[in-house]
Order: C-alpha cells, then sequence, then structure tokens
C-alpha cells in the first residue's frame, strides 16, 4: 500500500522541542483538529492469523488510506500500521461497546490508557508512537499555502505491553515507510536548542507530571505565565477543572468542609476539594483536576488539615460505589445531596472497604458520613511567586507531597521564537533590554528577582506599553530586595539596550523611605 503523503520534512532529534512547543500553542488555542493533523505508528500483536486477518480487512473498509497494515519481517504475528485517524474512532470500529472518548492529543501513555479501556477484538498494542504532520499555522493569503508540504515530527517510540524490540521494530517500520511513501528533507533548528527553544512549560509533560505524581507545584517570578498555563490545561482535561485563588483568609472550612449560617441555624457545606474529590469518584475513566492559584499565600499547613496524608499518591484510594446509586444523576454537580456522597464513607462502609485509605474529616456530612478518600484520578496543582518575599512559604511536611516544577522565564531568542518573526521585530529594543536586565539580576540578586515576560503578550500592547510595565516591575522589585540607585542605575545605561522613551527608574527619597519612581530620562527628577 503506497500513500503520495508529498513533499516531507522530517524533524531531526534535537529540533523536536521547537515543535512541541508550538503543537502546544496549538492546542491552547483550541484548534488542533482544523490546524494539523497527526497519527499513530505502532505495533499489533495478534492471537492467531485468523485475528489479524479479521482486523486488518475491517479497517481497511472502513478506514480506507487512513489504516495501512505491513507484515513484521520474521514475525507473522506481527504488524506494523499507521493510523491516521482519531484513535478512538478506531477502537470503536472493532469494538462498538469501547467506552472511551476521542482526545487529539495522542501520546503513547495516552495511547496505552485507551488501549486499556478496550476489549476484544482489540489487538494487543506492543509499542507505539506518533506523529504530527502539517504543522503550520493556516495563516495569510491563501496562495502562501503548500499544500503538498508536509512537516512531520517523530514522537519517541516506547514499548507498552512489548518489549525493547518490539520499540525497535515500531522505528524500523516508521523509517521504512517514510522512504516508501514521501520524499524526506531532513531540517534541524538554524541554532542550538538552548538559543531557539522557547523554554516556559511544556503542557504535555505537565500533565504526564500531574499523572504520575498527582500533587504539582509550579513556582515562579511574577509575570512568567503560571496562571496562563490553566488555559492549557482546561483544554488537555476538557474542562473537567476547578480553579480556586488562595489569600490569607482561606481556611479549612471553605476549601474541604464547614458549618455554614442558613437563615436562623447551620448546615454542613462541603467545599470545592469535597466536590471535586466527588466529581472524580463518580467518573473514575476521567481525570479531573484541581488548580490552586497563589498557594502560599493562604496557611497552607491550616487550610488543608488533615489531608496531607489522603493526598499522597501512594494514599490515593478508589471507592468501589453502587453503578445504580445516583451516579446517573442528571443534576449539575453542584446539587448533589451531602448524604449521597460516594467518597465520604459511613462507619459501615469504610469497613466493608477495610483496605481503602482514609482520613475522618472534622466536619461529619449528613447520614454520618465521616471517612474522606481521595481518588487517584483528582490532580492538585498549586502556583506560587517566588518574587514576593511578603506571602507564606511551604512547610515541609506538605513539600513532600508535591512535585515541584519551575516555570521558566523567557528571554532573548526564546521570547523571539515564542512572539513570532513580525512581532519580535516590533519590539526588538524592549527584548533586547529585558534579556539585558533578567541577566545583571541573576547575577546580582538571583533568578527570583528577574522580570517575567508576561507583558509581551498583552494583545494590542505597544513596544511603549510593555516597556512602561516591566519598569514598574522593576520599581517593586528593586524594593523587595532593597537594591541600591547604582544598581538600578546600571540597567540603563547600556546605549545598545535603550527604552523607548528612554524611561528610567530613579531614587526618591532615602533609607526605609525611599522609592524608585519612573521617568523618561529626558526629564529632570525634582
Amino acid at each position: 500500500m503506497s500513500v503520495n503523503t508529498g513533499i516531507v520534512r522530517l524533524l531531526e532529534e534535537h529540533a523536536e522541542a521547537q515543535v512541541r512547543q508550538i503543537f502546544n500553542q496549538v492546542r491552547i488555542d483550541g484548534t488542533v483538529s482544523a490546524q494539523m493533523r497527526s497519527a499513530v505508528f505502532c505495533v499489533f500483536g495478534y492471537d492467531d492469523e485468523l485475528q489479524a486477518n479479521t482486523v486488518t480487512s475491517t479497517c481497511q473498509e472502513a478506514l480506507g488510506r487512513k489504516f495501512e497494515a505491513y507484515p513484521a519481517p520474521g514475525e507473522p504475528l506481527k504488524q506494523f500500521v499507521v493510523i491516521r485517524e482519531d484513535i478512538s474512532s478506531f477502537l470503536r470500529l472493532l469494538d462498538p461497546e469501547w467506552p472511551g472518548e476521542g482526545s487529539y492529543s495522542k501520546s503513547p501513555r495516552e495511547l496505552v490508557d485507551q488501549w486499556d479501556r478496550a476489549l476484544n477484538p482489540v489487538p494487543r498494542l506492543l509499542a507505539a508512537g506518533t506523529m504530527i504532520e502539517n504543522l503550520r499555522r493556516k495563516s495569510g493569503p491563501k496562495d502562501d499555502r503548500d499544500p503538498h508540504g508536509y512537516v512531520w515530527i517523530k514522537f519517541p517510540v516506547e514499548a507498552l505491553k512489548g518489549t525493547t524490540q518490539d520499540a525497535e521494530l515500531c522505528n524500523q517500520g516508521f523509517s521504512r515507510w517514510m522512504q516508501e511513501n514521501a520524499k524526506v528533507v531532513a531540517i534541524a533548528p538554524e541554532k542550538s536548542d538552548e538559543e531557539l527553544i522557547p523554554a516556559g512549560t511544556d503542557i504535555d509533560q505537565l500533565v504526564s507530571d500531574l499523572d504520575t505524581y498527582k500533587n504539582v507545584i509550579l513556582e515562579g517570578v511574577a509575570g512568567s505565565g503560571k496562571t496562563h498555563t490553566l488555559e492549557a490545561l482546561k483544554v488537555a482535561y476538557s474542562n473537567r477543572t476547578s480553579v480556586l485563588v488562595f489569600h490569607p483568609s482561606t481556611s479549612y472550612e471553605d476549601f474541604v468542609v464547614g458549618l455554614r449560617p442558613n437563615l436562623d441555624s447551620f448546615e454542613v457545606v462541603p467545599g470545592p476539594f469535597l466536590r471535586m474529590c466527588e466529581r472524580a469518584t463518580r467518573d473514575p475513566e476521567q481525570n479531573y483536576l484541581l488548580f490552586l492559584d497563589e498557594i502560599n499565600r493562604a496557611n497552607t499547613a491550616r487550610v488543608l488539615g488533615d489531608l496531607l496524608m489522603v493526598i499522597e499518591p501512594s494514599k490515593r484510594s478508589t471507592v468501589q460505589v453502587d453503578t445504580g446509586a445516583g451516579l446517573d444523576e442528571p443534576l449539575e454537580h453542584w446539587l448533589w445531596q451531602t448524604k449521597d456522597f460516594h467518597t465520604v464513607l459511613t462507619d459501615s462502609e469504610l469497613h466493608e472497604q477495610s483496605k481503602l485509605n482514609s482520613v475522618e474529616l472534622q466536619t461529619s456530612l449528613p447520614g454520618d458520613r465521616r471517612h474522606l478518600v481521595v481518588p487517584p484520578n483528582l490532580h492538585i496543582i498549586g502556583t506560587m511567586n517566588t518574587t514576593d518575599r511578603s506571602v507564606g512559604t511551604i512547610d515541609l511536611a506538605l513539600r513532600r507531597r508535591f512535585w515541584w516544577k519551575t516555570q521558566e522565564v523567557l528571554a532573548g531568542k526564546r521570547l523571539e521564537v515564542a512572539l513570532g518573526k513580525d512581532r519580535a521585530q516590533e519590539l526588538e529594543k524592549v527584548i533586547a533590554w529585558h534579556e539585558h536586565v533578567n541577566q545583571k539580576l541573576n547575577d546580582a540578586v538571583g533568578p527570583d528577582a528577574r522580570l517575567g515576560h508576561s507583558y509581551f503578550f498583552t494583545e494590542d500592547a505597544t513596544a511603549k506599553d510593555i516597556a512602561e510595565a516591566l519598569v514598574q516591575q522593576l520599581a517593586e522589585i528593586a524594593h523587595i530586595f532593597n537594591l541600591n540607585a547604582e544598581t538600578v542605575a546600571a540597567f540603563f545605561d547600556d546605549s545598545g539596550t535603550r527604552l523607548p522613551n528612554e524611561m528610567r527608574l530613579y531614587a526618591h527619597g532615602r533609607g526605609l523611605g525611599r522609592r524608585f519612581l519612573t521617568v523618561p530620562s529626558s526629564t529632570t527628577p525634582s
């Protein structure tokens, strides 16, 4: 079987991260199906030749050129397969009762997760990788687009239910397939990864970390895009998310469960954590996300209280619930009756499932429900601003329950790539000054003193607008870290990195009363 794929540019191994960054951005835009096509290449294992022939003929008849199967050399019960179709459609073709949902994000990890939910006659998935084609923004005049030009990226092949030899067989099959079906032109970045590839956060990797560690802290300086990451996570979790902003008044009663006034009495009101546990428990096939913005602005030890043990990955448990006990309740989740919560057990229910890890709530729900079980498909991510020294820190007991990731600042070439060529040229002077100042701040103070990059992505912001915002942030950093006037002046004295209108800071006042104010350098401070 041969497919005319036109001219294909196969990205070399070291260019992969650059394209993945673009892929993540497309996913954030929410238009992945319109902007690219993706496919999987894998090795199938069959029980016998009859099963192999049945699967192959069924798929070729239904999917046509979207399904290609090649016999593995010397392995009659193995096939190299290319599926240019959403994987859920393929699985549903083989098993109409398959319960999974579609996804355009086809990492090998997600493939095996979907395969595990499928029943016979689906063959064994021994190894798999993913491909992305036509990875280019569909902008500009129609005539400028080349319908025969494709960019392909090969994600790493993983041995799933097979062996390392199966993974190698999958790699070899992909290489042969490319040679037979396309004219391949290998391309690589003009500069090294470190110079060209944006840093930031790889959303696919972040979702993978959440799946592995369950609890993640994303820390970074002000303006590094931590909160913006939420938009990408909403796409990844199909909006199965709940967002809270922690503040000094946030309490255990707000977050978990507590008594709240209702007319002339008090009633037990479950907080967002309990409700997310219930949503995840009632839908065990999907992952749910609790997003805690500015987590260190609250007294976290007090807010989380007795949850410290049961939120650990090894202490999560799956509650066996009665499928007829209100799981198909049509009401929205905020209208669920607390006496019916499946994630909070009574004494007798806990006794029947004695192997569950649970913690006794400080306030019981109606119906003597008091033992909370945290499901494994509830993921928690908190964000922390590392610049602000006025907020609290996370104590050691809580720190070890979370996997820590740093949201890096984009600067220089990395920022130019993320902004795009035209926008980068428009903001050339501000980008150069931003990189210059961040290098000096990193050397003189440390990484927590750097300026963020989020101002550059403000819609319709001019170079002057961005410069003013950056200088204002620098004024706050100078105050927080008690920088002297000479150090601050040096940020503006490099003739090669002058800001629009030559804005700068000058010190007003002395000692504890000193503040840094913003003025154009052409203005004489009074």
